[in-house]
């Protein structure tokens, strides 16, 4: 504008010179700049009243009367040919095609910015429009259900799977509160949550609706704030339906509960079955100790000791059952106390020589001469590993011999 009107004058041939006061031409340039630049701060702010946006043009208008009336009273015209001042010349060419040019070039300025903003409207409208349908698209073809809330909490939106969902339609949910469907406890959960997403905070809470078929549908609804100029303008929900993984969940409860249970009585059982076995079994072991007092020959005698050993281990075996069962439960303690190793030794060794005579095996044992005669820990415990690992030798040698050290 300022541009305009300077060279507009300069254009201006007549008989005398024009002097401009300084101070007065450099406000009209001020004029110039200050206003345009106050009215397109303000619509940086982006006015929407028609009072605002007729403010923002008062001001774009006053800028070339201001600027114009401002310099022309700068303009100081002085005539050298007073009689030649009333005498209407004809204007020369170059000067009517310098005005022509000045107002061609503005026109194809002017025309320049229209169409200028035209594009950059009809671009913007574009890329609006393009975001909207990949918005509704998102939304509408969600799997889950999604709802879109005013800050007031009234339901606005719903997508098709809210109905697939819930068996309700959209018109049951529009306009109403989306709490009423839910009970006391999860609808103050629900509420809670809006709170913090109108903070600009993002939450995830379960619930659980009623279906319009009467089954309870269990939700894990994440709460999402939507902001616009810094501020929270919508809420939207994304509602998995997570019924089958809480069904899921539930019955593995269940199960482990069942498991539980039975392994309880599988230890009572065993517990039990394990007393009832040592009472015949003792008497067992008893009567070959009573036997062996009696006048037997040494092929007798041994054949009794053979059958007290092979009681006394089986007693072992079943003392092992009671531990399995303390063992789940929680209570089997290590005994530690004195015993002889080399007579535990024999008479696991002692067990297994009439099948490896059957099976014409050789059996050979030794011990470290430098272990001690005596030593502390659980011999029950050293019994049952000795006899796994011997009987499982003896059952998977074919020929040769076995060596314990």
């Amino acid at each position: 504008m300022a541009g305009t009107h300077f060279a507009g004058m300069g254009a201006i041939r007549f008989p005398g010179t024009i002097h401009y006061d300084a101070p007065l031409a450099i406000l009209s340039v001020l004029i110039a700049y200050t206003i345009p630049f106050t009215a397109l701060a303000g619509s940086r702010s982006k006015p929407s009243s028609p009072w605002e946006k007729g403010m923002i043009s008062f001001m774009l208008g006053m800028v070339m009367a201001g600027m114009h009336y401002t310099g022309m009273h700068a303009a100081d015209f002085r005539i050298s040919d007073p009689h030649a001042a009333g005498l209407q010349e004809p204007a020369g060419t170059g000067e009517i095609l310098l005005a022509y040019w000045i107002g061609a070039v503005m026109l194809i300025i002017l025309l320049l910015i229209a169409v200028n903003q035209a594009s950059v409207r009809k671009l913007a409208l574009r890329l609006a429009e393009l975001s909207r349908q990949r918005y509704d698209s998102i939304f509408e073809h969600n799997p889950d259900m999604v709802c879109l809330f005013d800050t007031k909490g009234r339901l606005i939106r719903t997508n098709p799977a809210a109905e697939r969902i819930t068996g309700y339609k959209a018109e049951a949910f529009v306009d109403k509160p989306f709490t009423r469907f839910l009970n006391r406890r999860d609808s103050l959960r629900i509420k809670a949550g809006f709170a913090k997403a109108l903070q600009g905070l993002p939450q995830t809470v379960e619930c659980t609706i009623r279906h319009k078929d009467g089954h309870p549908v269990h939700l894990s609804t994440t709460i999402v704030p939507l902001s616009a100029g810094g501020s929270v303008v919508d809420v939207y929900t994304i509602s998995k339906d997570v019924t089958e993984q809480k069904k899921a969940a539930l019955e593995l409860i269940e199960a482990k509960m069942k498991a539980e249970q039975a392994a309880q009585s599988k230890s009572e059982f065993l517990a039990i079955m394990s007393h009832e076995i040592r009472t015949p079994l003792n008497g067992v072991i008893g009567m070959s100790q009573v036997l062996m007092e009696t006048g037997l020959s040494e092929e007798q005698m041994s054949y009794v000791n053979i059958i007290g050993k092979s009681g006394t281990a089986l007693l072992s075996v079943i003392n092992d059952v009671l531990d399995f069962s303390r063992m789940e439960s929680g209570k089997l303690q290590s005994l530690s106390e004195p015993f002889d190793l080399q007579e535990c030794l024999h008479e696991i060794v002692q067990l297994f020589m009439p099948q490896i005579s059957e099976r014409r095996l050789s059996m050979q044992w030794q011990l470290d001469p430098e272990l001690p005669e005596v030593v502390i820990g659980d011999v029950n415990r050293l019994r049952q590993v000795l006899i796994n690992l011997i009987g499982n030798a003896v059952k998977f040698t074919e020929n040769g011999g076995l060596m314990l050290q």
